[in-house]
């Protein structure tokens, strides 16, 4: 109960602080460790939008093309709160970066 307590606040704050990148939009999973947030605003090659995110701000995220949805990707909270937070703070900077 204290685990899926955990990853439901988890999620719940992904999907809250993703959802306020402007560009960017996820629904609520019911039940998974990983989001598909939409980038076809930004970017509708998950491949290379995941590429240049890794190369400069350090954030894997997996493109969404492998699954069959490529202008997404999947962003997984299965890690601490603050990691989260800390890499969706890079995932804004930088689709403010490409938006620039």
């Amino acid at each position: 109960e204290e685990m899926r307590k955990a990853f439901k606040e988890r999620r719940d704050e992904a999907v809250k602080l993703i959802n306020e990148i402007e560009g960017l939009s996820v629904f609520k999973p019911d039940g998974a460790f990983y989001l598909f947030v939409n980038i076809k605003e930004v970017n509708n090659d998950s491949m290379e939008f995941c590429k240049q995110l890794l190369e400069k701000k350090g954030v894997a995220v997996v493109p969404g093309i492998g699954f069959g949805s490529d202008g997404y990707f999947r962003f997984s909270f299965a890690t601490d709160i603050e990691s989260i937070r800390l890499g969706i703070k890079r995932i804004e900077e930088f689709v403010k970066e490409l938006k620039a």
